[in-house]
């Protein structure tokens, strides 16, 4: 039965006032940001009261453009985060039932979204590591989850690999072949020794900046660092002593940390730091040094000698050291009469 011109009145009238949410508006092939006001997925408040007040507009806006009905103002839009849209048709789904609605004229940008969770290219690499990881773009962090092997990782996107306080005791030499952007590695507190760390193992890691392997059992430096370093951190290990090609290539070092070791005057070379031209930051302490090292870069700004047996400084061991201006010397064996009367003028 076809309805009366009475009733096809009445329902204009209800249609006009309910409220009218523009989805795209026409501007050439583009849609206009300033009327797209709700994020997929997204039910805030705020979003609502936003998209409430521009359902104010006049009724008799341009025939051209599309509007759905939204009673209880909660919209949810079935698309794929951060894919292009193709103009054709799509749905589009309404808290009280589903409405599809032709857009094939309004072709859709990429859609912005709240940084997710969850990371389906990861899928793979979280199945291969132990419960207790986390997991960005650029972050691989599994401290402290009781890690025994080594992980073997391809990952082009990894700058940062944290497996610190684990049990790691072996690392194979192409471990970190599947990392070759990767720029800082901390490996601090696990149970590394001399034979962990072969010859190859960061010989791909060109872009690498930081190394961190304090709290192992390491007696030596370990050979072929990458060239790129500036931070190389081996505190709290059993370093035996520093020969003059322990650092040799790092010319772009500029903090080293070699705290708490087995170092004194007799196991250090003077010729050590000579490679490291760019250094700034040097630590020392807890070592057995009775005299301040020789051979310190002209760089240097911060030296920390404190906890070592040090009992007097030489007139001439500082005169190099023209830019330092911080130096611990404190708990030594130091006596006033055993400081030379020039040593801190250069």
């Amino acid at each position: 039965m076809k309805p009366t011109a009475t009733q096809k009145k009445k329902q204009e009238v209800v249609v006009k006032k309910q409220a009218k949410v523009p989805l795209a508006k026409k501007s050439g092939s583009k849609i206009s940001k300033d009327i797209f006001l709700y994020r997929p997925y997204d039910n805030d408040d705020d979003d609502d009261r936003n998209d409430h007040d521009h359902s104010k507009q006049n009724d008799d806006d341009d025939d051209d453009d599309d509007y759905v009905t939204r009673p209880n103002r909660k919209v949810t839009m079935r698309a794929t985060v951060g894919s292009t849209l193709a103009p054709t048709r799509r749905s589009v789904t309404i808290a009280s039932g589903q409405l599809t609605k032709n857009i094939s004229r309004r072709p859709m940008t990429r859609v912005q979204r709240r940084p997710v969770v969850s990371l389906p290219r990861k899928h793979s690499i979280m199945e291969s590591l132990p419960a207790g990881c986390l997991l960005s773009e650029s972050l691989i962090a599994c401290g402290s989850t009781g890690m025994v092997q080594f992980p073997i990782l391809t990952d082009q996107g990894v700058k940062t690999l944290y497996l610190a306080d684990n049990k790691i005791s072996k690392i194979p030499p192409w471990a970190l072949a599947g990392l070759p952007n990767l720029e800082w590695l901390d490996l601090s507190k696990n149970k590394l020794d001399d034979s962990s760390v072969s010859l190859d193992l960061f010989q791909n890691l060109t872009k690498l900046r930081r190394l961190n392997l304090d709290g192992n059992n390491l007696t030596k430096v370990p050979s072929f660092l990458p060239p790129s370093l500036v931070e190389l951190k081996i505190n709290d290990n059993n370093i035996l002593g520093l020969t003059p090609s322990s650092f040799k290539g790092l010319s772009k070092l500029l903090t080293l940390e070699l705290e708490d070791n087995h170092l004194h005057d007799g196991n250090v070379s003077p010729l050590t730091f000579k490679p490291l031209k760019k250094l700034i930051y040097l630590r020392l302490e807890d070592n057995k040094f009775r005299a301040i090292p020789s051979g310190l870069p002209t760089t240097l700004q911060t030296l920390h000698l404190s906890d070592n047996r040090i009992e007097e400084v030489h007139e001439r061991i500082l005169n190099k050291t023209i830019n330092l201006k911080f130096l611990d010397l404190s708990h030594n064996k130091i006596r006033e009469d055993r400081i030379a009367p020039r040593a801190w003028i250069h």
